[in-house]
């Protein structure tokens, strides 16, 4: 009996070896690795649509070689269909190095990426442009702290603000401040989103959450600010992380007649947890699954 040495997986048209290598594959540089083992797979990644740098696969001294390598991938990259973009460089520091991160960012905008998720520090102008895409449907903002303190995202306006297809938004960092007036022009710029997630972030006002597109609402860690509203009368799901009091503070804000599960985290004291546990079941107690934690200390 004869074994066959045959190659099928290399006989793979390019569509099925893409979407084999993004789902095996932790990162960009993973993908060129493995084109080494093989002459059918040592270009691939040139039309790869899903791409992914990580700053942390390479040294501490070697910032000036990762820049390196993601200018070169995005040089000889064939200029294809790029659905997905995903950066994270949180250890840089300096503003020559967050240049480079928003020239990447502005690459991937240019070719019309769909899913787009920046993991970073703010040591520079912020790109802007990320906020007036008419292609991405998922953006995902992570900005963390650094010598600068908090960032206010006061450039916000409604001439910044275009996103007609956006699904899943995600703020998350303790580096960002949103205000009222440009959180609303946020929303008011995103007609189509149905998934908003909020982690720890600071609300310098009191926002308004507006949407008649939101199905899923998650805040996490955000109590250093209060909403005004919560206006989602189409919201099937709520997910929140915080204090008690916090939560609380919706009792007379959260508009959202259609919400069927909730999964919520409460973490405080005893003192607090026994002040706000009724009122908080109560406002849940319409939904047909309600998930509690309570983490006391």
């Amino acid at each position: 009996m004869q074994t066959s040495t045959t190659d099928r997986i290399s006989e793979l048209p390019d569509s099925l070896l893409h979407d084999i290598m993004s789902l095996s594959m932790t990162t960009t540089r993973d993908v060129v690795l493995t084109g080494l083992l093989s002459k059918r797979w040592r270009n691939i990644w040139a039309s790869l649509p899903y791409l992914h740098f990580d700053l942390s696969q390479f040294g501490e001294d070697e910032h000036h070689k990762f820049c390196n390598f993601v200018d070169a991938m995005l040089k000889n990259r064939e200029s294809t269909y790029l659905h997905t973009f995903r950066l994270s460089c949180v250890q840089f520091h300096n503003v020559h190095h967050n240049i480079s991160t928003w020239r990447w960012i502005s690459y991937a905008i240019k070719q019309a990426v769909r899913v787009l998720r920046v993991e970073a520090n703010i040591d520079a102008d912020f790109p802007w442009a990320m906020f007036k895409n008419e292609s991405l449907e998922e953006l995902s903002v992570c900005i963390h702290k650094n010598k600068l303190g908090r960032h206010q995202l006061e450039k916000l306006t409604d001439d910044t603000i275009y996103l007609p297809r956006l699904k899943k938004l995600h703020l998350e960092g303790n580096g960002m401040c949103l205000d009222d007036a440009h959180f609303v022009e946020l929303l008011s710029g995103c007609p189509a989103l149905e998934e908003l997630w909020l982690d720890n972030i600071e609300f310098s006002l009191f926002p308004t959450i507006s949407s008649a597109s939101l199905k899923r609402l998650m805040i996490y860690k955000c109590d250093c600010g209060y909403f005004d509203l919560i206006d989602a009368p189409n919201l099937v799901y709520f997910n929140f992380c915080g204090s008690p009091s916090t939560l609380a503070s919706y009792h007379h804000v959260l508009c959202t007649p259609s919400l069927i599960e909730a999964e919520v985290v409460l973490s405080g004291t005893d003192q607090d947890v026994d002040e706000y546990l009724d009122l908080i079941l109560n406002d849940f107690s319409v939904v047909q699954k309600l998930r509690l934690c309570v983490q006391v200390g």
